[in-house]
């Protein structure tokens, strides 16, 4: 009986503990007065989905009931920071939003103590938990794809990055049509058929459609795929976040749209329209604050206090409603997880034919706090080249690793021809010069016909020793006698005859090389040798003709008498 009591008391106790409302505020666009883009009018109705999955969850804020309240940011600052001070006045705890901006929003929500917890925005600066210590999101920014490029890299040894990159507004709104005409115009280029380049690319904000994967090689106004750019796109990697996992994901998306239709936000449409991805960040974005506000109020924290809810909610894994173990790092960012799509065949499920598209091949697993690139398709990547490219040509990009080691073949063999010709010259002159000489020798261009000297009476009173005539085989008298020399002409020329008294001169080849000697030797001071005639009887001499007598016979000349200097000077034009 006591304990039947007892167990109605605790009933009794727990009933009457009071419940508390929590008030939560959605900021979205649904009339964006800068662009087209509205995305409230089809992810609106995850915010009821959440809110009414938490209060059905008994286990999850057993004692708190949430509800909210939604306003139109019109799609910029102001309109965000409007519809934020009107939430505020009118009780919201907690923000879910702004989508395009929130860097002031942020600051503002810090400076209140009230969380924000953003589906869509992705500025870098509210990362920073020392200026915006109550803010966190869902949408990984474009900041954490970096880490699983770098796995993509690391894997492939491709260590040699070139950025290409343009910080204008043309490139920010149509990256993706960009990248499909950088690819494009490498094709065009014959660039990507021999396996030797690979892109890259990365997709954050085009959604990727697994039930048409040729989505993403296609432009917006092309009803049909290019020429040629299933080719192309077999030399491209494209990343972007990993599709749904979770098999009820279709429900989910269901059950968005047919939210979004009832109250309090009525977005009715006859159109079929399809569910972005950030409806579950919007759904999880909630989730998260709710387990966060869960153990904040555990702990004895109020459901006021911005920053303890927000540190409860950081460096923690949730479970996202994409299927995906996701994770909240301590800057309040959501990681992102990548999916590597190539180009693979498959069966279109509309036509049954085999055709071509990014299909999935690779993930990013964690290890040790990092991605590692792990591949997930049977048969792989289908590379042009049949293996991954090199991160650089053998001979890198412009040969200056192959650079041959310098040849000097050419310069050796003309080289050797030259020195060789040259030798061959040298030879060539030696031999010609040997002929010449031989030539000469052999022509005895000093022998002179006796025909040819006319003679006459006159003489010339010389010494038997004078230098004059250079010949020792003169007839002699005495050792101081004069003596006369006979005089003739020879080719118009004034000659001195000097016979030589002998019966026949036989021509040596050392005789004709001193006659030769003779005739060469020229010198202003000895009488020049013109030549001898050898043929018997009229063997002579012939020389070229001193009208005043020889030195000798000046020095000899008894009627000459010489002074010092003139002599002096004598012997002065003779060393000369």
């Amino acid at each position: 009986m006591e304990k039947i009591v007892l167990l109605i008391f605790v009933t009794v106790c727990m009933c009457i503990v009071p419940s508390e409302t929590v008030k939560l505020g959605l900021l979205v666009t649904t009339d964006n007065a800068v662009s087209f883009s509205n995305p409230g009018l089809v992810i609106s109705g995850a915010m009821t989905l959440a809110v009414d999955d938490v209060n059905r969850n008994p286990t999850l804020l057993p004692n708190t009931t949430l509800e909210f309240v939604w306003n139109n940011t019109e799609g910029y600052e102001d309109g965000s920071i409007r519809a934020l001070t009107e939430q505020w006045r009118d009780g919201v705890v907690a923000f879910f939003g702004p989508g395009e901006t929130c860097t002031t929003e942020a600051r503002i929500a810090a400076s209140w103590n009230v969380p924000m917890i953003s589906y869509m925005c992705s500025e870098y600066p509210v990362s920073d938990k020392s200026q915006y210590p109550t803010f966190a999101r869902t949408l990984p920014p474009d900041t954490q794809v970096s880490n699983s490029i770098l796995a993509l890299l690391e894997n492939f040894g491709w260590n040699n990055v070139t950025l290409v990159v343009s910080e204008t507004v043309y490139i920010v709104l149509g990256k993706y049509f960009e990248a499909l005409e950088f690819v494009h115009f490498m094709y065009e280029m014959d660039l990507l058929s021999g396996g030797e380049y690979m892109v890259i690319t990365v997709e954050l904000d085009q959604e990727y459609n697994r039930d048409y994967p040729q989505s993403l090689m296609q432009g917006p106004f092309e009803a049909d795929l290019r020429e040629g750019i299933i080719e192309a796109f077999r030399s491209v990697l494209v990343l972007v976040p990993s599709p749904p996992s979770n098999p009820d994901y279709a429900l989910f998306e269901r059950e968005v749209d047919q939210k979004s239709k009832e109250p309090p936000f009525n977005f009715s449409s006859k159109l079929t329209r399809r569910i972005p991805r950030t409806a579950a960040y919007l759904y999880d974005s909630v989730m998260i604050y709710a387990h966060a506000l869960h153990r904040t109020i555990q702990k004895g924290g109020s459901t006021t206090d911005g920053q303890a809810i927000i540190k409860n909610a950081i460096s923690r894994q949730y479970q996202s409603v994409l299927g995906n173990l996701m994770y909240v790092d301590h800057n309040g960012d959501a990681e992102i997880n990548i999916t590597v799509l190539a180009v693979k065949q498959y069966t279109d499920p509309v036509t049954m034919e085999h055709t071509y598209g990014l299909l999935p091949v690779a993930i990013f697993r964690e290890e040790d706090g990092r991605p590692v690139f792990q591949v997930t398709a049977a048969d792989g990547i289908d590379w042009v080249g049949g293996n991954p490219p090199l991160v650089e040509p053998p001979c890198g990009f412009r040969g200056q690793r192959c650079v041959s080691p310098p040849d000097f073949a050419a310069e050796i063999s003309s080289g050797v021809i030259g020195g060789v010709c040259l030798i061959l010259f040298i030879i060539g002159l030696i031999v010609y010069r040997n002929y010449k000489y031989e030539s000469e020798l052999a022509r005895m261009l000093w022998k002179i016909d006796y025909k040819d000297i006319v003679r006459r009476g006159m003489r010339s009173r010389m010494n038997n020793s004078s230098r004059c005539l250079n010949v020792s085989q003169l007839t002699m008298n005495s050792d101081t006698a004069q003596v006369f020399a006979h005089v003739g002409y020879y080719k118009g020329a004034t000659v001195a005859i000097k016979w030589v008294h002998k019966n026949h001169v036989d021509l040596t080849r050392s005789v004709r090389k001193e006659l030769k000697l003779m005739k060469d030797l020229r010198h202003d001071n000895i009488a020049t040798f013109i030549g001898a005639c050898v043929d018997s009887p009229n063997i002579c001499i012939i020389t070229e003709y001193c009208t005043k007598g020889s030195l000798t016979d000046i020095l000899e000349n008894t009627d000459v008498k010489l002074d010092t200097m003139f002599t002096a000077s004598i012997v002065t034009d003779i060393l000369k």
